[in-house]
């Protein structure tokens, strides 16, 4: 999962290196509230996963992309799939029962949920079925939060660099 948002049709002014390090800058704090938008979807996880950035400034394309690996996030960022699971040979499945989520669909920031509160310990080799996890769409919705603006600001970042460098756009 990732998000990667781009801007296309830069004026011919970015060849220039002050252009070029004005727009760096602006997309690398751009990179970090991004990043700290998807902390805030696991603010309240116990095993919070490790987000990743890459800014890509080229002559007509800025990119910035915000990523993770963890598969646990993609289970919960994407949804699951209803299925049986089985247990090892030998051993049983326990699972507690009556909890909530720390995370709902459409919402984009972690709450405090809570653990279930009934213990259910199933008879040795007996399988469970496990409902499907709703798929929460984080990636979805800090896309289309971030891209709103996204073409603006580098525009923004571009003018205050000509302002500021003598250059006139």
């Amino acid at each position: 999962m990732a998000v990667i948002i781009r801007t296309v049709n830069l004026p011919k002014l970015l060849t220039p290196n002050g252009a070029y390090g004005a727009i760096l800058k602006e997309a690398n704090q751009y990179a970090k509230a991004m990043k700290l938008d998807f902390d805030a979807t696991v603010g309240t996880w116990d095993r919070k996963p490790v987000f990743q950035t890459d800014v890509s400034v080229l002559p007509d394309i800025v990119s910035v992309k915000v990523w993770t690996d963890d598969e646990i996030y993609g289970y919960v960022d994407k949804g699951t799939k209803s299925r049986d699971i089985y247990p090892k040979a030998g051993k049983r499945l326990a699972f507690r029962v009556g909890g909530t989520p720390k995370t709902r669909p459409g919402q984009d920031t972690a709450g405090p949920g809570s653990p279930g509160t009934k213990l259910i310990v199933l008879p040795v080799g007996v399988p469970v079925h496990k409902h499907a996890i709703k798929a929460r769409n984080f990636t979805k919705e800090i896309r289309l939060h971030h891209s709103r603006d996204f073409y603006s600001r580098m525009r923004t970042a571009i003018r205050k660099w000509a302002r500021e460098s003598g250059h006139a756009i």
